[in-house]
């Protein structure tokens, strides 16, 4: 076992392998390295030579962050000389793209208006056609009155 590496705690593997604790249990875990209980109480890791960095990375300055973070670069001087044209660019990507989304709601506001006078105008053929039905029952009422079979005399009475 020349190949392992072995560790005394979850901590000490994700300070060696620049990741967080909870990280590196999960990746013990999934990678289905072996582990040993130690004589303090806590497993033991035994990690591959392959997967641990040649230098490991800083440990982090402040107790909250993340040990694979990655520090933000530090302004200098010389630093700044080609972020204007990149801020330009990004300015005028971004009102370019204000300038659709306020197209694009007027659009959908346009939308929303013809559809409520489309919604409208469903209703009114709801009722016209309830119209048109009660006149269609009327005609037919009156068609079957029209053509019914009346007598010879009808104001006489048989007895």
């Amino acid at each position: 076992m020349s190949d392992i590496k072995w560790f005394s705690s979850y901590d000490e593997m994700a300070v060696a392998l620049g990741i967080s604790k909870d990280s590196a249990r999960r990746l013990a875990t999934r990678r289905k390295w072996p582990r040993q209980p130690g004589n303090d109480g806590r497993s033991r890791i035994g990690v591959p030579i392959e997967r641990i960095p040649v230098a490991p990375p800083a440990t982090p300055t402040d107790a909250g962050e993340d040990a694979g973070a990655v520090a933000p670069p530090i302004d200098e001087p010389g630093n700044g000389e080609g972020i204007a044209p990149v801020i330009k660019v990004l300015t005028d990507h971004v009102e370019r793209l204000t300038r659709e989304l306020e197209a694009v709601k007027a659009e959908r506001d346009g939308e929303r208006a013809r559809a409520a006078e489309l919604a409208l105008q469903a209703a009114q053929v709801t009722a016209l056609n309830t119209v048109l039905d009660e006149v269609r029952q009327d005609r037919d009422r009156w068609y079957a009155t029209a053509t019914a079979r009346r007598g010879w005399w009808p104001w006489r009475r048989s007895a």
